[in-house]
């Protein structure tokens, strides 16, 4: 796709498929962090690229299917990886 008006290219991506056991992993650091208030970084699929958010859940909306870290809403399904400490991030 060429690039027009100075608007910049977008690159669509596909969505990755997590393996259960990482789905699980994502699932508890994100209840561990709601329930204790523990600060997690939760890495997302944005458009082409991949993004971190960090801070702590504190709020989940089911209907909606996303959650909140840092004052953002971000969809459930474009996590695709979290980390609890500051060393690494889980991938």
């Amino acid at each position: 796709m060429a690039k027009q008006n100075g608007e910049r290219e977008r690159v669509r991506r596909t969505r990755a498929v997590l393996h259960d056991t990482k789905i699980r992993a994502i699932s508890e650091a994100i209840e561990q962090s709601f329930m204790d208030r523990k600060r997690i970084t939760l890495r997302v699929a944005v458009d082409s690229e991949d993004k971190d958010y960090s801070g702590v859940v504190d709020k989940i909306d089911q209907g909606q299917n996303s959650l909140r870290v840092g004052g953002k809403w971000i969809p459930f399904e474009t996590i695709i990886g979290v980390n609890q400490d500051e060393n690494s991030l889980n991938q």
